[in-house]
């Protein structure tokens, strides 16, 4: 029994020491995220779907990695071209 509770608290432990390292990183993938919308804008703008498409599933990628939603309405009307 010692054994499991051990490892409950163990799991615990370095659970905290993942929160507290991603929440260190967050504001770095913030900022690549909005690199890479920023950028899927720009190709967008061009009339440029594929180089689009790469920079929003890089962007999608990377939200998904850290629990965050990011808001592609604006590149629909791209889509629709």
């Amino acid at each position: 029994m010692h054994f499991y509770v051990s490892k409950v608290k163990e799991l615990e432990s370095n659970s905290k020491d993942i929160s507290k390292q991603l929440e260190k990183l967050l504001p770095a993938y913030q900022k690549g995220i909005t690199i890479l919308l920023k950028e899927a804008e720009r190709y967008a703008s061009e009339g440029d779907v594929y180089g689009m498409d790469v920079y929003i599933d890089n962007a999608i990628s990377y939200a998904e990695s850290i629990g965050i939603a990011i808001d592609l309405e604006p590149f629909i009307s791209a889509y629709e071209h």
